[in-house]
């Protein structure tokens, strides 16, 4: 299959509802390319795409904008994309490569600094789940059992944490962030 890169912006990155956010798409591939094509979707919401445009003259080299503002997005929510690229095998493809999975939280704050005492762990339940969902995405379905029950033990471990926040808002205990 192609392999298949994002260079630009190429990683976890912040943004208002508003925005439109650009993605420079890098594709090796040695059958020549059928389709190059930008993944995007709210958690929870279905996928969407747009199919990335050549940028300029080279065959490697894509482009495509993710438009937030047609996901109806509130603060903080993210946004997972990723490229998709699918090659002219006719032998035994075609191939489909996949880059890394990308997330985009709307806000327009800075990150904060935890406010716990002592020596307790700092815990970011975002990235802990941005972790979770490009983990189960990058696992293969007939991988290990063994890898499914270490990323279900890291589920429950998040629920736990959520749940100690939620009572931590609510009074009940001290919130971690």
């Amino acid at each position: 299959p192609p392999k298949v890169e994002i260079p630009d912006p190429g990683k976890d990155m912040r943004a208002e509802a508003t925005n439109s956010v650009p993605v420079k798409i890098s594709v090796i591939e040695d059958y020549g390319l059928e389709e190059i094509k930008l993944v995007y979707h709210k958690l929870g919401g279905p996928e969407q795409f747009i199919t990335a445009k050549r940028d300029g003259e080279t065959n490697s080299q894509f482009s495509a904008e993710i438009p937030l503002s047609s996901l109806a997005l509130e603060e903080f929510e993210l946004v997972a994309y990723h490229a998709e690229a699918t090659d002219n095998n006719t032998l035994d493809g075609p191939g489909v490569g996949k880059s890394d999975v990308y997330f985009i939280e709307i806000t327009n704050q800075e990150a904060g600094k935890c406010k716990s005492q002592g020596k307790s762990q700092r815990v970011n339940l975002l990235v802990i789940q941005k972790q979770i969902i490009a983990d189960t995405t990058a696992l293969a379905a007939n991988a290990k059992p063994e890898q499914f029950d270490e990323l279900a033990k890291r589920e429950k471990d998040a629920v736990d944490f959520g749940n100690m926040y939620s009572q931590g808002l609510a009074g009940k205990g001290e919130a971690l962030t």
